[in-house]
């Protein structure tokens, strides 16, 4: 077989070859097509089987001549070569597929979210994605097949979980994009096909009237309840901080020198860390509180119980 041979080749009518020996040879078929086979028989069965190299032009004579070697020596081992490919592109195929991507995409991001925040993405792939297209090797996904995904979420009325699930697959096809196993992002090209969410304006109740705030700040100093408890009000009345963040405080968190009061990320909303300063006022409450020497690490430990 030769370039030239495999250039001149005309249709048929029917299916032929040209023969480059040891089992490789071009089929031609009626259409044009030109495809490079190895026809040999199986170790165990003898039964006939075929390998289908590639098509010509796009795999060259000498390509198909290399791929014809390696096959050739499995075959000589006693391994069946169209069994090692079938073998070899399903491995490949799980490595590439979306579900393999998305749970190394969830991985390398679990340091960087809560606990909280890992479990729900991955829960919301796990019931809505995996299951239709998780299998599926990531490159040839395609937006229609994104969108039918879409649409049968936002088909049950959880029109807020269809965009957050459209958010997540988004950020996984980006990240195979990054590392090289994908080529595109088709949640981009339907994501405005779902219908917008529409929010609610959710009034939060807060204290706008001076007259209001002074009643909370007596009914505050009037606290009857314990003493500890009563400075941690204070002290959130000061900082403007959550309860939460009260409640953990701990004595290793506060510098009176620097006057601050560095809450670690671990405890933050955003898992970042925040330095609140500390006015006079907070300065002596916590003072005052640590003069009471508590068995505690907590500052507040009457709140921690």
């Amino acid at each position: 077989m030769t370039i030239k041979k495999i250039e001149s080749a005309k249709p048929k009518d029917k299916n032929y070859r040209i023969s480059d020996g040891n089992g490789l040879s071009l089929l031609i078929l009626p259409s044009g097509t030109k495809t490079f086979v190895y026809r040999y028989r199986r170790p165990v069965t003898r039964k006939e089987n075929n390998i289908t190299y590639g098509k010509f032009p796009e795999l060259s004579l000498a390509d198909a001549r290399y791929l014809h070697v390696q096959a050739k020596a499995l075959l000589s081992k006693g391994i069946d070569p169209g069994e090692d490919r079938k073998v070899k592109k399903s491995e490949e195929s799980q490595d590439n597929s979306f579900e393999s991507v998305a749970n190394e995409w969830l991985k390398k991001n679990s340091t960087e979210w809560t606990s909280k925040t890992h479990r729900t993405n991955q829960g919301r792939l796990e019931n809505h994605v995996f299951p239709y297209i998780g299998r599926m090797p990531i490159a040839e996904i395609t937006p229609k097949e994104i969108l039918g995904l879409l649409q049968r979420i936002e088909s049950k009325g959880t029109h807020e979980t269809a965009h957050r699930v459209s958010s997540l697959c988004s950020q996984v096809f980006r990240y195979a994009v990054f590392i090289g196993k994908s080529e595109t992002d088709p949640v981009h090209i339907v994501k405005n096909a779902l219908p917008p969410i529409t929010k609610t304006r959710k009034h939060r109740a807060a204290l706008t009237d001076p007259k209001e705030v002074g009643k909370l700040l007596r009914a505050i100093e009037d606290y009857p309840g314990h003493h500890i408890v009563k400075q941690a009000l204070r002290v959130g009345l000061y900082t403007f901080t959550r309860s939460i963040e009260i409640r953990g405080m701990t004595w290793d968190e506060v510098d009176f020198d620097r006057r601050e009061w560095r809450v670690p990320s671990t405890r933050m909303k955003m898992r970042k860390p925040h330095i609140v300063p500390l006015s006079n006022q907070v300065r002596s409450i916590l003072t005052a509180v640590k003069e009471l020497s508590l068995p505690s690490k907590y500052v507040f430990s009457k709140c921690c119980e």
